[in-house]
């Protein structure tokens, strides 16, 4: 009697786990889920603030990263973030030199996540800690960003909302 019971119950943890499909994602990275919150750190001469930037990912061939070797473009950097100041209403995209221009970004390297390129269909979380925002001249400032892979598909573009942070 307990063969027979034994026998099915065997069956079922050897099929269910192969009936479920892993998820089919897209070839070009998927960036979803933002959040952020704001890190004040003092030391003795001076205050600072920072956000911390997170959100979810997605990759239908695992190829996201870059090596330690990886330092020239379009290698150099694989995360990108635009900051923008509110000024009169509206956002305005500002470089850390505090002069808008169109072409500065807070770029970030991601590591390689599928270091023996196995895994296909890759997920997970990205967090960009220390996004210096302590010269800012707004109180509240928004930032839009996206992820490359290394063959160059760009992921969407997600921005965080309003970010308004408390003048020290």
């Amino acid at each position: 009697m307990t063969k027979v019971t034994l026998i099915p119950l065997l069956l079922l943890v050897i099929l269910i786990p192969a009936c479920v499909k892993e998820p089919d994602y897209p070839l070009a990275p998927a960036l979803s889920n933002p959040s952020n919150r704001i890190n004040t750190t003092q030391d003795s001469t001076s205050v600072s603030q920072s956000i911390i930037l997170t959100c979810d990912f997605t990759d239908g061939d695992g190829d996201i990263g870059l090596t330690q070797n990886d330092t020239a473009a379009p290698y150099d950097y694989n995360f990108f973030i635009d900051y923008y100041e509110k000024q009169e209403g509206k956002f305005t995209k500002v470089a850390p030199d505090r002069a808008p221009l169109d072409t500065i970004h807070f770029n970030s390297r991601i590591p390689i996540i599928n270091k023996d390129g196995s895994k296909k269909n890759v997920s997970g979380e990205i967090t960009i800690e220390n996004i210096d925002v302590s010269l800012r001249t707004s109180d509240t400032i928004l930032l839009r960003f996206y992820l490359l892979d290394r063959a160059l598909n760009k992921s969407n573009i997600l921005e965080t909302g309003e970010i308004i942070i408390p003048r020290l």
